[in-house]
């Protein structure tokens, strides 16, 4: 009847409306990590890059698409195999929460880049990931040594005042 096909046809109306704001929720979500600030890296068990966003890819000085494919030793030249593994177990467990640590990666030029990096373990249908998160740490560790000089500079000062304390000390 008319009413019955006027009903299927919001039906189907409905259904088409709701998968365009799932593939538009989905292609949101690929922007935001395509273009997130931070250094985002999948990376399968062998330790080869299956994926980089753009701040991975600018971090390592490489072109779009230059990491996918390469291992992870050819940017964290002390990263074996045997600390992969090892790595990739400590995020599958996940009893202490995700492995992160400090190290600098070779950039494509052979320039070292401080990062900050922490894994989580994804698994997506029958395949396992390790997410690497990189944060280019150059700034906060400028920032410590120029904290540390200033505190090396005080404590000079201070030592000075203590040793002479007869003279005053005008700065």
């Amino acid at each position: 009847t008319r009413k019955e096909s006027s009903a299927a046809s919001d039906v189907y109306k409905r259904q088409v409306e709701l998968r365009e704001i799932a593939r538009d929720a989905l292609r949101l979500s690929q922007f935001s990590i395509d273009n997130s600030t931070v250094g985002i890296l999948w990376v399968n068990w062998d330790s080869h890059v299956r994926y980089a966003n753009h701040a991975a890819e600018a971090m390592l000085g490489c072109h779009s698409g230059g990491l996918v494919d390469r291992p992870l030793r050819d940017f964290e030249p002390d990263m074996s195999m045997d600390r992969w593994l090892n790595l990739w177990r400590l995020a599958r467990k996940g009893d202490e929460g995700p492995p992160s640590f400090e190290t600098e990666c070779l950039r494509a030029d052979g320039s070292r880049l401080p990062v900050d990096v922490s894994l989580s373990f994804l698994q997506y249908r029958d395949t396992e990931y390790l997410v690497v998160f990189i944060t280019d740490v150059t700034e906060r560790r400028r920032a410590l040594a120029a904290l540390q000089e200033s505190e090396a500079r005080l404590q000079g000062l201070s030592l000075i005042h203590i040793s002479e304390p007869t003279r005053p000390l005008y700065i």
